[in-house]
C-alpha cells in the first residue's frame, strides 16, 4: 500500500519529509547517526497512522510505503509484524537506512560476509551482533559494515517499525546462513 491510499496526517507527512532529508543529508555528508538521532526525537506514534497501515499480514510482515522523496529518492517505509514474523537474512542492495521501532520488540541480528571466500556461488556468514529495538530504544542504522541483516519480533505482541532507506531497494540478496548460499531477489516499488 503507498503513502496515496493511506491519506496520512499531516503530522506523519511531515515526519516523513525530515526522515528523508535527514537520511539524504547523512548520505551526502557520511554516517547515519545525525540521522537516527533526528528519527528517534522525531518519531510520530503510532496512533497517528491510518488503521489499514497498521494492520498486520498472514504470510509475512506487512510493509507499507509512506513517502518518496522526488528528489533524493529517500523512501520511508511502516512495517507490521506478527510474533515470531522475521524478515530472511538480507541486505538492501547498497542502500543504507534508519530503523525506529514505534511499539513492540524487534530484534535486528547483522551478519558478516565471510569475504576471504572467493567462491562465487557461496556466502559464508557469521553472525554479528544482535540489537534489541523497543519504543523506547534509539534508531538503529543499517549503514557500511551492517549490510545484512535480519529483523525478528521477539515480543507477544505486533511490532511496528519506521523504516527509511536512502533509495528503493529493488534488487537485494536473500542469505540463507546453514547452506552458505545467497540468491537475488528483485522487489516492486511498494507492497
Amino acid at each position: 500500500m503507498t503513502a496515496d491510499a493511506l491519506q496520512l496526517a499531516p503530522e506523519v507527512r511531515a515526519f516523513c519529509e525530515g526522515a528523508a532529508a535527514e537520511v539524504a543529508r547523512a548520505e551526502r555528508e557520511g554516517g547515519l547517526a545525525a540521522a537516527a538521532a533526528w528519527i528517534s526525537e522525531h518519531a510520530v506514534d503510532r496512533a497517528s497512522f491510518p488503521d489499514a497501515a497498521l494492520e498486520p499480514a498472514e504470510e509475512t510482515y506487512a510493509r507499507h510505503r509512506l513517502h518518496r522523496c522526488p528528489e533524493t529518492g529517500v523512501v520511508v517505509y511502516l512495517m507490521v509484524w506478527r510474533s515470531g514474523q522475521a524478515s530472511p537474512v538480507h541486505d538492501h542492495g547498497g542502500a543504507c537506512g534508519v530503523v525506529q521501532c514505534l511499539g513492540g520488540e524487534l530484534e535486528v541480528t547483522g551478519w558478516e560476509l565471510d569475504e576471504s571466500d572467493r567462491d562465487p556461488a557461496r556466502a559464508a556468514l557469521r553472525e554479528g551482533p544482535t540489537v534489541h529495538l523497543d519504543a523506547c530504544s534509539p534508531a538503529a542504522t543499517c549503514g557500511p559494515g551492517q549490510e545484512i541483516h535480519q529483523v525478528r519480533n521477539v515480543g507477544t505482541g505486533l511490532a511496528f517499525s519506521l523504516h527509511t532507506y536512502s533509495r528503493e531497494i529493488t534488487d537485494y540478496f536473500v542469505f540463507d546462513p546453514e547452506r552458505q548460499t545467497r540468491e537475488r531477489r528483485s522487489m516492486g516499488s511498494a507492497r
